[in-house]
Parts: structure tokens; sequence; C-alpha cells
């Protein structure tokens, strides 16, 4: 035999598992890793689309860059590349 439930205790039920949920801390949500790393990134092409792409990576750590005309590449690894990676960029 089935228990008939009442629209009015089933409401009043529901609201307070809502509330329960809502103030029982849960460690998935509570408490989420942040990463504080950067991304090591190399960027092919660095001219029109790719300088598009180096500027929305611009805040990762950016240790290669590749372009077939070297002036674009020379202006492109002064403007993005940290100094400990110039070195030998250029093959």
């Amino acid at each position: 035999m089935r228990r008939k439930i009442r629209r009015r205790d089933f409401l009043r039920g529901s609201a307070l598992a809502a509330g329960a949920a809502a103030c029982w801390p849960l460690p998935a949500f509570s408490a989420a890793p942040q990463s504080t790393k950067k991304l090591n990134v190399a960027v092919i092409g660095v001219d029109r689309r790719g300088r598009a792409n180096l500027d929305g990576v611009a805040g990762e750590n950016i240790v290669a860059l590749c372009d077939v005309d070297e002036s674009r590449l020379g202006k492109a690894g002064e403007r993005f590349l940290k100094r400990e990676y110039r070195k030998g960029w250029i093959l």
C-alpha cells in the first residue's frame, strides 16, 4: 500500500533538505585547489594570427618561438621571451 504525501509536507521536507545541504561544507567545492604555476608555451608563427595567440598567452611562460621570417621572429623574441630563453633561440 502506498502512503500518500501531501504537497505541503513535500515542500517543507525539500526546503529543509536544501537548507541543510547549503549549510554543510562539501570539500569538493569549498577547498578547490588553485594552481599558481605558469604553463610553458611554445608558439609556431608570430605574425597576424600568431601575434594574437602570443598576446593571449603573454601571461604564461613562453619558452620557444618558431617562424620562417627571422626579422619577425627577432621582434617577437625580444618582446615575449625571457632573457634565459633567448640564448640560441634563432637557428
